[in-house]
């Protein structure tokens, strides 16, 4: 899925994690530092915090463009006979798993259903701009901040892409490697980078220079209604989560 010039300003986010409270904080961020063409969601929505189903129906609302998460890809074969590696995680009669499952709707399944693997950007002169959730190949395989460069070029090795913008770790960072500039935009709902202010990247095309500019936001917002909420609704084997949320970390 390509999209062409004129494309000049993009707000990229990954990894909500159904957590409303942080989108919407960056939502107004993003407010801020607009008119943006678009807002393009890196992966993994609604699985996680306390409103997978709301999550969506914002995003649908403010139009967002998005692309496949390893979770988002497992909500859906949740009830299918075909095995995923996050089901090895987590198990499909696993009380988290079917709480998540149960809270979306046609219509918000229906979204993460048509959502595409991968969406480049390509302004005019081209400085090809590719978001993914992981890696270039599939949902799962992590490109990681320290990882070796042997590590990494399979990963990204037919990208045909100056950039490639992804989350799924959870972590902001920027790497040179080879031809290719490798951003990872972290996470909206539950970064673990030590961090508890929700993430997201703004990306500039420089005509005059050729050149995407990119610069890092990390947005605060109120943890603890967060906390509340994933026990108002029940969501089951809340404390883990919870943990994650106020420290930053994944242990």
């Amino acid at each position: 899925m390509v999209q062409s010039a004129p494309i000049v300003h993009l707000a990229i986010l990954s990894d909500i994690h159904g957590n409303l409270t942080a989108l919407d904080a960056v939502l107004r961020s993003i407010e801020t530092r607009g008119p943006f063409n678009h807002v393009v969601v890196a992966g993994d929505l609604a699985w996680g915090g306390p409103w997978p189903r709301q999550v969506i129906e914002r995003l649908i609302e403010i139009n967002a463009l998005g692309v496949m998460g390893n979770m988002d890809a497992y909500m859906l074969s949740a009830s299918s006979p075909i095995p995923t590696r996050e089901e090895t995680l987590f198990g499909r009669e696993h009380p988290v798993t079917q709480w998540m499952c149960a809270q979306l709707t046609d219509e918000t399944r229906n979204y993460l259903a048509q959502l595409p693997f991968a969406r480049r950007f390509e302004p005019d002169p081209p400085a090809r701009l590719l978001i993914v959730h992981a890696n270039v190949h599939n949902l799962d395989d992590s490109i990681y901040p320290d990882a070796p460069d042997a590590e990494i070029r399979p990963l990204i090795q037919g990208a045909e892409a100056d950039v490639i913008a992804y989350g799924h770790v959870h972590v902001n960072g920027q790497r040179q490697l080879d031809q290719t500039l490798l951003v990872n935009v972290s996470s909206v709902g539950i970064p673990t980078d030590g961090d508890t202010r929700a993430a997201w990247d703004e990306f500039e095309w420089d005509a005059a220079h050729h050149r995407w500019n990119i610069t890092v936001h990390r947005v605060a917002y109120d943890v603890e209604s967060v906390v509340r909420e994933l026990y108002a609704v029940h969501r089951p084997e809340p404390e883990k989560w919870i943990k994650r949320l106020r420290t930053a970390r994944w242990e």
